[in-house]
């Protein structure tokens, strides 16, 4: 990524700069410094008073025009926690192997039960073995990689 003068974009500068500014913070900053703290919270942050001002404002302006979404458009307001890619990836929640064939349909039929106990390789062997294929072009589907 490059910045609009054609420099390549510090992303670490750009963090260091807005934690200063106090933009944003890791969350619950101030309890990883206590003895008594055993958890992580990597990835969740905290917002400063710049950033909050900011989505506060767009908040308003969206509750301003709720009325037509709330009426014309059935739309809800929600609150919510927010969970950065990142974290979300770390956790392993999304380390399931994948095929990038389209073959969900053969999947789905020929090996419903168990699939989760596979891994990778065993699952590329019970590819083959069950000469699955994709079903638009008949080719081999590839052998199952890590999803990202």
């Amino acid at each position: 990524m490059t910045t609009l003068q054609g420099d390549m974009f510090d992303r670490t500068l750009f963090e260091s700069v807005s934690k200063r500014r106090f933009f944003f913070t890791e969350a619950f900053e101030v309890y990883r410094l206590s003895a008594n703290f055993k958890g992580d919270n990597s990835g969740l942050s905290d917002y400063g008073p710049p950033v909050l001002a900011l989505q506060t404002n767009i908040v308003d302006t969206w509750r301003m025009s709720r009325k037509h979404f709330a009426l014309e458009e059935n739309m809800l307001e929600l609150g919510c926690t927010v969970i950065r890619k990142l974290s979300v990836k770390t956790s392993g929640h999304f380390a399931d192997w994948m095929c990038k064939d389209s073959v969900k349909a053969v999947l789905d039929s020929r090996l419903a039960r168990g699939m989760d106990s596979y891994g990778g390789g065993e699952l590329g062997n019970l590819i083959k073995r069950l000469d699955i294929r994709d079903p638009d072009s008949d080719d081999m589907v590839l052998p199952p990689i890590p999803s990202t």
